[in-house]
């Protein structure tokens, strides 16, 4: 499915020499100052979304932008993470489009104390003392002792997640699962 980006003309040279080639569909509209296309798999849109705070602003100072769609979130997340039970998990993450955003800044911070590229399982889970209660957990898989990795998730928490709780709406938690 095609979907509407917009590129505002700029004189400065292209950011890290990443261009974007577009259709014969595209449209100059001098009145914005932008190029309007329907782009058809873009060629990487993960180039902009997960660079550094200061590549995405100069980004922003060369008036690029980009629209981030749910299509491109989700097949961001099922790289990331491995899903349970898929279809549970993506419609859970569907109804609750909020959890994205911290789900993959959450995985950056899960390297940063499990190691690069952890297997991270998503699922959704029900508790059972609280009828109707049901949450995303995402499980970090670890080689590491019970007691390392207990201090590296308390570390996890205390140094990012819990001040994601606000974000969460109790909807989203983290545990570790050992080899």
């Amino acid at each position: 499915m095609p979907h509407l980006a917009s590129f505002q003309k700029s004189t400065r040279p292209p950011l890290l020499g990443v261009s974007f080639p577009l259709t014969k569909q595209a449209r100059w509209q001098p009145e914005t100052g932008r190029v309007q296309a329907d782009v058809v798999n873009w060629p990487g849109p993960s180039m902009a979304l997960l660079e550094s705070p200061e590549v995405m602003q100069r980004w922003q100072e060369i008036g690029a932008s980009l629209v981030r769609t749910h299509e491109f979130e989700s097949r961001e997340l099922e790289r990331l993470y491995t899903f349970r039970r898929r279809a549970e998990v993506s419609r859970f993450i569907e109804r609750h489009t909020f959890l994205v955003p911290i789900l993959l800044k959450a995985y950056s911070k899960i390297e940063s104390y499990f190691g690069l590229y952890p297997q991270v399982f998503l699922e959704v889970v029900s508790d059972p003392e609280v009828q109707g209660l049901v949450e995303l957990f995402g499980y970090v898989v670890t080689r590491l002792t019970p007691e390392e990795a207990g201090k590296q998730l308390r570390r996890f928490d205390q140094d990012w997640f819990l001040n994601q709780l606000p974000h969460v709406k109790g909807l989203l938690n983290f545990d570790v699962e050992f080899l």
